[in-house]
């Protein structure tokens, strides 16, 4: 990808599709980016519905089309750096069953804020791995409103937090020994 990257940025990185909650992702950027102005918001992943023209619409009808970087699809190392350098993962997802992309922020020590929706929701708070929220415009502003306007130590917990979080429950190793308990347990 060619966009500046230089600005600190909130990412969305998945499919740009209504399930996903983008549009509340904008709408919810647009409440808090009066307050901390230096942040922009790259949106990244395929359009095969196309919807980023209704949503491009509506960043420009919210003041916040020059603060959106509409990155595309994006595959290997663009994507690992972009989940890297990002300051948190959103995904305020009306449903998800899983979230690969949540567990790829967190094996990087990306903080995250996803909704209530998101079937691994319940592991990201209990491991203080990122913020919480319920899909709505409202709740999603007022945990990206604490998760930026908290102190720097509070934001690197949260990312040792996630790099925590992925090790005891989502790499490979860990995955493994679970399967070979539950396996022994029936053995």
């Amino acid at each position: 990808f060619s966009s500046d990257l230089s600005r600190p940025y909130i990412l969305f990185l998945g499919r740009i599709h209504p399930k996903k909650g983008v549009d509340l992702l904008l709408k919810a950027f647009a409440k808090v980016q009066c307050d901390y102005p230096d942040f922009d918001l790259c949106i990244a992943g395929p359009d095969q519905i196309g919807w980023q023209t209704d949503l491009s619409y509506l960043a420009s009808c919210l003041g916040i089309a020059r603060k959106i970087k509409w990155l595309g699809m994006v595959d290997g190392l663009d994507k690992w750096l972009l989940l890297k350098y990002a300051t948190c993962f959103v995904l305020p997802s009306f449903q998800e069953n899983f979230g690969i992309a949540i567990v790829e922020a967190l094996s990087v020590s990306t903080p995250v804020i996803v909704s209530q929706s998101v079937d691994i929701s319940d592991s990201i708070e209990l491991s203080s791995a990122g913020k919480v929220c319920l899909p709505n415009v409202e709740s999603l502003s007022r945990s990206l409103f604490d998760f930026l306007g908290s102190d720097m130590s509070d934001k690197e917990k949260m990312g040792r937090a996630a790099r925590k979080l992925f090790l005891a429950s989502y790499d490979s190793a860990s995955a493994a020994k679970r399967i070979c308990s539950i396996l022994h347990k029936y053995s």
